[in-house]
């Protein structure tokens, strides 16, 4: 007696060969755009962090040494350039004792505002040396000073330059106005 029995071929579920490498080529390509955009993103986030630190101790400064003229008189422009505007401005504090004059200007040996706090409330600019206020990583090209002669005194600073190295580049123009107190 002869047994006939009925194979059948059951499908089994699952992906071919062909399905999971487009599959995984799609995750990749993903994967990758993904991976470049977060890259982006750290980098511009260092950026503005690093644009943020130094335009921080350039605001500093600048409000440092606009509260100290604010709080002075007699002022004087120390060096004075073709346009007419002052490189360099000085000031005396004000106090019955201990009066000091004090400098701030472009430093000549760097592209940074510095300071000279003198004891000798007649002292010239050409006997002060000048200490950096402003950080390494700023630029100063510009530091002019224009200063009115009016009753009250007003000083009109414009500061230009740049910021950052590299990729972190970028270029900046303060303007701020200072009037001594009467």
């Amino acid at each position: 007696m002869i047994m006939i029995t009925k194979t059948t071929q059951s499908k089994q579920a699952g992906f071919t060969l062909i399905e999971t490498m487009v599959s995984v080529a799609i995750f990749v390509i993903v994967a990758m755009v993904i991976t470049t955009v977060f890259i982006t993103i750290v980098d511009a986030n260092r950026k503005a962090q690093s644009i943020r630190l130094v335009m921080d101790n350039l605001n500093f400064s600048l409000d440092s040494m606009a509260l100290r003229m604010r709080e002075g008189t007699d002022y004087k422009c120390e060096s004075s350039s073709d346009s007419g505007t002052c490189d360099a401005i000085s000031f005396q504090t004000v106090g019955s004792s201990n009066r000091k004059r004090i400098f701030y200007g472009l430093m000549s040996n760097s592209q940074q505002i510095g300071r000279c706090v003198s004891d000798n409330p007649s002292a010239s600019y050409g006997s002060c040396i000048l200490e950096p206020i402003t950080a390494d990583q700023i630029n100063i090209e510009d530091f002019a000073v224009n200063i009115d002669n009016q009753a009250s005194k007003r000083a009109v600073m414009l500061i230009r330059g740049t910021a950052g190295a590299g990729r972190t580049l970028t270029s900046f123009s303060i303007q701020t106005s200072v009037a001594e107190r009467n």
